[in-house]
């Protein structure tokens, strides 16, 4: 039984702890942790000298079920109710931009007035004026005739594209081939009925298409007479939509999209143009980050390494760390070119330049996930990392040897 002490024999007295300049360590077993370090903090601040605060905390602005995938811009702020896709007003009230997000992976980019949006299953990008669909689908092949004209006998190459009211041009429509055999025209038949279409053809016997005809929403068929190749040359040829991706970033004038293990990569300066056959690398496993520094992209997958450039062209591809990084944790620290993401070997920098860095590893065994999320937060002089990691395991490298509890004194009474 505990020795019980009378009240008025008690005496107060006052214990101080810290600082903690080298903040948490769960490496070492409590009896030997280094000078300066404590084992763990929970809602609480560490500044540069070691000393502790509370954290603030937080303000609901909306609320309802099912909220996930928030995201902020000059633009507005976002996020998902449900399966809809939702803007937050200045009034704390959420407007419906439009519906059908199903996919597990929402992932927005800011770039030139616009936000780009994927779920892993759609696309969408969302101006002032709303929502609309992320780059235009190419159309089928057209239909070919020969009718009465004034051609040349040779061969001609014909394809076509859809053009929007914003001028927007899609990729081209497989090139088809005619032969004709005896001064004729060409009748050009199976045309979308939808948006403006674009007819390209080449001259006689020419490799080369170019711009032939614009024709209005609706026209059903369209006769070449003439082959004089005076009009722009086709440049949409093995051109697709964006395709839908677990993680969009700007860089260099071009969105990058992690799409499973390939990254994509949109024509410099025409986000809604995609080359199926030089706009991508392939990777070794599934993109599980990628953030882009003026020097190149970071991109974690079965190791981690540095795309040093502007695109695939010209990309260098350089191993970095022998390990990957945990799915959606990577930030941009802001007011720097520097980025950072989460591993199974703790908070890791990538800087500008392709240099790399862990900055947790000596003294913290982090807890692995599924996913994370990482905010970078600036309050009060001080700028910290904060991970949340879903389904985290603990680390096996976490020491284990200490005791945890929670005593409670009751007032008044003998305490056996």
């Amino acid at each position: 039984m505990a020795k019980y002490i009378p009240e008025a024999q008690q005496t107060e007295r006052t214990v101080k702890y810290g600082p903690w300049p080298k903040g948490m360590n769960n490496r070492q077993p409590d009896y030997a942790l280094p000078d300066g370090t404590l084992r763990n903090a929970v809602n609480a601040d560490i500044d540069n000298a070691g000393l502790i605060r509370r954290r603030a905390g937080y303000e609901k602005v909306y609320g309802n079920t099912d909220l996930r995938g928030g995201y902020s811009c000059p633009l507005g702020a976002y996020f998902i109710q449900g399966t809809r896709l939702c803007r937050l007003n200045d009034d704390n009230t959420a407007t419906t931009l439009f519906d059908g997000v199903l996919g597990p992976t929402p992932t927005y980019a800011y770039f030139n007035e616009t936000v780009y949006f994927s779920d892993g299953l759609i696309t969408k990008k969302i101006t002032a004026a709303g929502a609309s669909d992320w780059g235009i689908p190419v159309p089928a092949a057209p239909l070919l005739y020969a009718v009465n004209g004034s051609l040349p006998v040779g061969t001609y190459l014909v394809a076509i594209t859809r053009v929007d009211t914003d001028g927007r041009e899609s990729g081209a429509s497989e090139i088809m081939p005619l032969e004709l055999t005896t001064p004729s025209g060409i009748e050009v038949t199976g045309l979308p009925s939808t948006m403006g279409i674009r007819v390209y053809a080449s001259t006689t016997n020419g490799a080369t298409l170019f711009l032939a005809a614009e024709l209005a929403e609706g026209t059903a068929t369209y006769t070449l007479t003439t082959s004089s190749g005076t009009g722009a040359p086709l440049v949409t040829e093995q051109i697709v939509p964006p395709p839908p991706g677990q993680i969009i970033r700007e860089h260099s004038g071009r969105i990058c999209i992690a799409s499973d293990q390939v990254l994509w990569m949109t024509e410099p300066f025409a986000p809604d143009w995609v080359s199926l056959d030089r706009g991508f690398i392939m990777q070794a496993a599934y993109i599980s980050v990628m953030e882009p520094v003026p020097g190149g992209v970071w991109l974690a997958s079965d190791k981690t390494y540095f795309l040093r450039g502007a695109g695939p062209e010209d990309f260098k591809i350089e191993p970095k760390l022998p390990h990957g990084a945990v799915y959606g944790s990577g930030a941009a620290i802001p007011y720097t070119n520097d980025v950072l993401w989460y591993s199974d070997r703790g908070i890791i920098l990538g800087a500008e330049d392709g240099q790399v860095k862990n900055l947790q590893e000596q003294d913290v065994a982090p807890h692995d996930g599924t996913s994370a999320a990482t905010l970078v937060r600036e309050q009060d002089g001080l700028r910290q990392a904060i991970v949340s990691v879903q389904s985290a395991e603990i680390s096996p490298l976490a020491a284990t040897t200490f005791i945890q509890m929670e005593v409670v004194r009751k007032a008044g009474g003998h305490q056996p």
